[in-house]
């Protein structure tokens, strides 16, 4: 199974909801996606964005690693930026902290899961990384949100870094009267909206 066939598997969902025209918003994977629905289907978009294309002439592994250095310049992007759009809930004074504090929480998670409320496994280094990914789609809404939840994962407590990792709603941070927002946590392929408590 590959992209074209998950374009005609969004075809027909389109078709099982009754809907004659799909409306569309793909980012990073979920661009290849969409474009392969509009060459297959072009009379059955009603509207399409694509966001952060993903450049078809790579190899699979040159994709990745492009996507990796995009995810790098974001978390970068946050250590200098928190204070702007975070505040007070910054998880270190410094850039440079911030970072130190990324790094260690990895490294940490990668040698034994920080604990996690409800959860015997805890958290892990691959949900620490999830986590802060996801975080970086949406860094206006996201990044208060993962700012505490660092704050407290540093402290030892990985709960609040694992519900951004599920993509649980509301997110750490996230004020209940703010309008509905797209879900962080959603797979760069299937981006839906969900309203808030």
């Amino acid at each position: 199974m590959g992209t074209e066939d998950a374009a005609r598997d969004m075809d027909v969902l389109r078709a099982a909801l009754g809907e004659e025209k799909l409306t569309y918003t793909g980012w990073s994977y979920g661009t290849s996606l969409g474009t392969s629905y509009a060459e297959q289907f072009p009379k059955r978009v009603r509207a399409m964005v694509l966001d952060g294309a993903v450049d078809p002439s790579l190899k699979w592994s040159d994709r990745v690693i492009s996507q990796a250095k995009g995810f790098e310049r974001a978390v970068d992007d946050y250590a200098e930026y928190c204070a702007d759009v975070a505040g007070d809930d910054c998880p270190a004074g410094t850039p440079e902290g911030i970072r130190t504090l990324i790094d260690g929480l990895y490294e940490t998670a990668q040698r034994e899961p920080l604990p996690v409320d409800g959860d015997e496994y805890g958290l892990d280094a691959s949900m620490v990384l999830t986590a802060i990914t996801m975080a970086m789609y949406t860094p206006e809404q996201q990044w208060k949100g993962l700012s505490r939840a660092l704050r407290e994962a540093g402290g030892g407590d990985g709960t609040k870094l694992a519900a951004l990792a599920a993509g649980e709603e509301p997110a750490p941070g996230i004020d209940d009267s703010e309008e509905p927002t797209e879900d962080p946590g959603a797979s760069d392929g299937s981006r839906h909206l969900r309203c808030r408590r």
